[in-house]
């Protein structure tokens, strides 16, 4: 005796199938549900200490300081910090610095010296470069 007619086979393969594959996004629902919670809390978490870190920094800033963070400057040398440009730096420590082609045009170790000099002359409270 045969279970299903011929005619009614494909049906019931569709059927079957439907209800497998819809188990399998229910499943697959929840683990990405949860893989967005945990991405969230994990979000959260730095969001809150991104922002406790920026009120520290912003605390320990005097009202000069404060008001150099708008500011963006250039470097004219090429590949090194004049005396003069340490010296204004040092007075009026810009929030960011524009590096031009011309600043990156030397060798890669040149290069770095140059920027690890820039983010000497400003200490703890580091530019956008």
């Amino acid at each position: 005796m045969k279970l299903f007619s011929s005619a009614l086979r494909p049906l019931c393969l569709i059927i079957i199938l439907a209800v497998v594959s819809s188990c399998g996004k229910q499943n697959n629902t929840l683990v990405v549900e949860t893989e967005k919670s945990i991405i969230n809390e994990q979000a959260k978490t730095l969001h809150e200490e991104l922002a406790r870190r920026s009120k520290e920094i912003v605390a320990a800033m005097d009202k000069d300081q404060l008001a150099a963070q708008v500011i963006m400057t250039g470097i004219d040398g090429h590949v090194d910090l004049s005396e003069p440009e340490i010296k204004r730096l040092a007075a009026v420590p810009a929030g960011a610095v524009l590096l031009f082609k011309k600043n990156l045009t030397a060798d890669k170790e040149s290069v770095k010296n140059m920027l690890d000099k820039l983010l000497d002359v400003y200490g703890e409270t580091k530019p956008f470069v």
